[in-house]
């Protein structure tokens, strides 16, 4: 049947709107995100990184003197008094000069050394022994991570590409977290990165890879280690007793190459023991709300005086567990066709997985006795999966929970926290949206299941 002329070039018109409307929209997203992008890194060309200089003067002082215990006091004490010394030579930049004046304040005139020798083994092999051009190095990867882990996300989640580039000029521009983050140069956007790789392994049914990247995150800075073991619980609640071997096989591979990495560099094991009988007392710290530190624990025990981390925890992974196997008892229940393979099978994975690292790093933030601002980047991950596109499933409900993670968004942005009158509002804010974002990532287990139901009706059709 032959089309007439007439409507055949209506619809050729009508393409080349279509075409130069995605063309224009792609064009001020791009250059929306450059200007984003660029302020974003003006952002700390005057902050001195003080989190940096932890990591940065470890293997500094190490080059021209051997500490027995870093983890101890007294060797916390030899560092900080090789960096005080130093600080007062003319050759010294400012900015290493005001890093060290502000961790000897923070310290009481000591280093907190808190980190994994992983981490210090890293920075001192790329580290050119220059504090300000280090800084600006590592900045620069931090960045890198977190847009190579944005771009993985929103490509795992099917964001286009306008949508990629507007969720990446949303973060660089209001994203307090990230902001902070960037400011005192710690570990939160490699951390992001490497989450963001696990999720993809994860969908790309390689399991090993996807434990050694997470495990690796885990032995650079612990703080993710929950994350570790429930992608381990779901596994082990699915009945996924392979995938679950092949995870563990990777997070084992990644702490022998941790502890190889680490002692290449300082020439010995003993550091490892000592990191971990200093675990305790870290995990035990705490610092005044006014400093900074504006966790759950920490907001409840400011108003009740009562110390609940620890129940905190528990309750909390109690939920999590809970909602994981009903979830599991449910699909095992209601699904009547075969178990779904391939493709389907790893895309559910994937949106597990998602959820999983999502309310690990939840658990972390709302039961720690040690949150600071810049921490809140992990929930990254959970933010953009609540904001994915619907795909056509639900789509009331979709815009409801795309509502309700925008709010958690706004709870998050940089205009709102300059709003806030003091450290408390900030932390009622913030916690508040910890809380919401929690309690969206558990309704997500349970609506997996019925989006598992339509994907076996319909491969079983």
């Amino acid at each position: 049947m032959e089309v007439p002329l007439k409507q055949l070039t209506q619809r050729c018109a009508w393409l080349r709107r279509l075409q130069m409307g995605v063309g224009t929209s792609l064009m001020l997203a791009f250059l929306l995100s450059l200007n984003a992008v660029f302020n974003f890194w003006q952002h700390d060309a005057h902050s001195s990184g003080i989190d940096f200089f932890v990591l940065w003067s470890i293997p500094h002082v190490w080059k021209t003197k051997a500490v027995a215990n870093i983890y101890a006091a007294d060797g916390q004490r030899d560092i900080a008094s090789v960096l005080i010394t130093e600080s007062s030579s003319p050759q010294v930049s400012t900015a290493q000069r005001e890093a060290t004046a502000i961790n000897m304040q923070l310290n009481d005139n000591r280093m907190a050394v808190t980190g994994s020798p992983l981490v210090y083994a890293l920075v001192g092999l790329t580290a050119s022994g220059i504090y300000e051009k280090d800084l600006s190095r590592f900045r620069f990867a931090s960045f890198l991570c977190f847009l190579g882990g944005m771009l993985i996300l929103c490509r795992l989640l099917q964001f286009s590409l306008v949508s990629t580039l507007l969720a990446v000029a949303l973060f660089t521009s209001s994203f307090q977290p990230l902001l902070a983050d960037m400011w005192v140069a710690n570990l939160n956007q490699i951390q992001l990165l490497s989450l963001a790789c696990f999720l993809l392994f994860v969908s790309l049914s390689w399991e090993v890879v996807a434990g050694l990247v997470l495990g690796g995150g885990v032995m650079l800075k612990p703080n993710i280690v929950i994350v570790a073991f429930l992608a381990v619980l779901v596994s082990l609640a699915d009945r996924q007793y392979g995938r679950m071997t092949r995870l563990l096989l990777g997070m084992c591979l990644a702490a022998l190459l941790s502890v190889a990495i680490s002692e290449s560099y300082f020439g010995q094991l003993a550091m490892w023991p000592d990191f971990i009988q200093s675990l305790p007392r870290t995990l035990g710290t705490s610092a005044p709300m006014e400093n900074g530190n504006i966790g759950l624990a920490v907001l409840l025990f400011r108003t009740m005086r009562w110390e609940v981390s620890t129940y905190i925890l528990v309750i909390l992974m109690a939920i999590v567990s809970i909602a994981i196997y009903k979830a599991r008892w449910h699909r095992a229940a209601n699904l009547a066709a075969p178990p779904v393979r391939g493709a389907i099978e790893s895309t559910r994975s994937m949106d597990g997985m998602f959820v999983v690292v999502g309310l690990g790093c939840a658990v972390m933030l709302m039961s720690s006795r040690l949150v600071w601002p810049h921490y809140y980047v992990l929930l990254i991950p959970l933010e953009l999966y609540l904001l994915r596109p619907s795909g056509g499933s639900r789509p009331r409900r979709r815009f409801v929970i795309s509502l309700l993670a925008g709010i958690v968004f706004c709870l998050f942005s940089r205009p709102m926290w300059h709003a806030m009158a003091n450290m408390l509002q900030g932390s009622i804010a913030l916690n508040a949206a910890t809380a919401l974002i929690f309690i969206l990532a558990l309704c997500e287990t349970g609506w997996q299941v019925e989006l598992d139901q339509v994907k076996n009706v319909a491969s079983a059709s």
